[in-house]
């Protein structure tokens, strides 16, 4: 029988964490493969499709004839939302302290507005707190014909008390209902949707490897093999464990946090829906075993334009990976021939957020990244056959991140220009060298890792 349509979620780093993910669902029918990027401007259905006009300096002034300058307005209390994040920090400096939480918006309850997922962390040393769980967060939009949300972790059913690092929403199963998985320090979790906002832990019952006990971070769902059923790919870190756990210092001699060098990196995962509610691990027979590095970001684009999905794997100070996907069946990894392993200098850099979406608006998918304080973040421009030019420099994107640590990332058009805009949350993974030798505040102990926000507005690809 026809399976239901269902609604695809394609990961977009959004704040600060690995694993934090804005998840914009794209419903299509079961089972339709994707077709290619259309090229020359041609949309699939004949017509012709132009890139929108360059924003003119009234535009980028907010003149009368342009598009006001956006603001944004902290809310987070009055619609409702009263989490606070615990990272467990114990002043040991335990590597998975610094790395941050995820995040998902998605339809979770099936009333048509999205709802939010906020994963939580805990305690390292004390292990996993009931008290301390990730929350579900109900949209009350529909309801109330406003903005605004309510906890509904508890009706959910949903109570996920790892130590959480990233969340990823798709339907498993075809059933209409967004699925959620969420990656851990520690084991990962699935979490089947039964409707209306109520999940069941599967996790055991889904198939080996979903639980995975290492050091996982983000993840995405995708339809590698084209069969109508949403696969897996996770991206995991270091070998990092407690009993493991190494000290690192400031150039001032203070104890401090290590970098993902101090530890070996782990292999990523793909997990290969079979349509019975399990899943297998199919990491070595597709070739995701071949090359791997300590992963923090992944996205999943069809970036040669061949009609099949691709994975991009973002690396924390080793090349990055680009799994070229060969007709469903087994993965390359092309990042060193496509120009996107390492920047145009040749050097691998410590890959965080990753963003892949159409940035020059040419129709194709383009790659940004954020990086470490004294690393520029990146620009990939895609010529459209999956191979791609370091644009960061004549872009206008790698002078101003240079003095800040660049975590999430999200693409959207900000200003209803038609070009997609970039948001960057920055936040320092060691001692900022702004703090180096200074008092620390005991009533603000974050403040030596705290740094601004920072918005790119597009200029039509630059």
């Amino acid at each position: 029988m026809p399976r239901r349509p269902r609604c695809a979620a394609t990961i977009r780093k959004a704040t600060l964490g690995p694993g934090l993910a804005l998840l914009l669902a794209a419903c299509s029918g079961a089972g339709s493969p994707a077709g290619p990027v259309p090229r020359d401007g041609a949309s699939d259905d004949g017509r012709t499709a132009a890139p929108p006009a360059a924003p003119t300096e009234a535009d980028a002034s907010g003149g009368a004839e342009g598009f006001a300058r956006p603001a944004f307005v902290e809310a987070a209390a009055a619609l409702g939302l009263d989490f606070v994040h615990h990272s467990g920090r114990s002043g040991q400096r335990y590597f998975p302290e610094i790395n941050g939480p995820g995040s998902a918006l998605f339809d979770a309850d099936g009333d048509g507005d999205l709802d939010l997922y906020l994963v939580q962390g805990g305690s390292l040393e004390a292990g996993p707190d009931p008290a301390l769980a990730g929350r579900l967060y109900r949209n009350r939009l529909r309801e109330d014909g406003r903005l605004g949300f309510e906890d509904m972790t508890a009706d959910s059913g949903l109570v996920a008390d790892g130590y959480g690092m990233g969340a990823a929403a798709g339907d498993i199963d075809n059933d209409g209902d967004l699925d959620l998985y969420l990656t851990n320090f520690g084991p990962n979790q699935l979490w089947r949707n039964l409707g209306g906002g109520r999940f069941e832990d599967v996790t055991q019952a889904a198939g080996e490897g979903l639980d995975d006990p290492r050091w996982s971070t983000s993840a995405a769902f995708v339809d590698y093999d084209r069969d109508g059923w949403l696969d897996l790919v996770v991206s995991t870190y270091t070998d990092f464990t407690l009993a493991g756990h190494k000290a690192c210092y400031a150039p001032n001699g203070a104890i401090d946090y290590c970098g993902p060098l101090s530890y070996d990196p782990l292999p990523d995962r793909l997990m290969h829906n079979l349509g019975d509610g399990r899943f297998e691990d199919v990491t070595a027979t597709a070739g995701l075993g071949a090359a791997y590095g300590p992963g923090l970001g992944v996205a999943v684009a069809d970036f040669d334009a061949d009609g099949w999905p691709d994975i991009y794997v973002a690396n924390d100070g080793m090349p990055n990976q680009l799994w070229i996907n060969r007709d469903g069946q087994r993965f390359d990894d092309t990042a060193l021939l496509a120009g996107v392993a390492m920047n145009a200098k040749g050097a691998a850099e410590a890959g965080m957020g990753v963003v892949a979406d159409d940035l020059d608006g040419d129709l194709d998918v383009d790659l940004f990244m954020t990086h470490l304080t004294d690393e520029t973040n990146t620009l990939y421009v895609n010529d459209g056959t999956g191979l791609f030019e370091d644009a960061t420099a004549r872009s206008g994107l790698g002078g101003a991140s240079l003095p800040y640590t660049g975590f999430g990332v999200g693409s959207l058009d900000i200003d209803g220009d038609g070009w997609l805009d970039l948001l960057v949350s920055n936040g320092a993974v060691r001692i900022n060298p702004a703090q180096l030798g200074l008092p620390q505040d005991p009533a603000d102990p974050q403040a030596a890792y705290r740094m601004p926000r920072q918005v790119y507005r597009n200029l039509a690809g630059r």
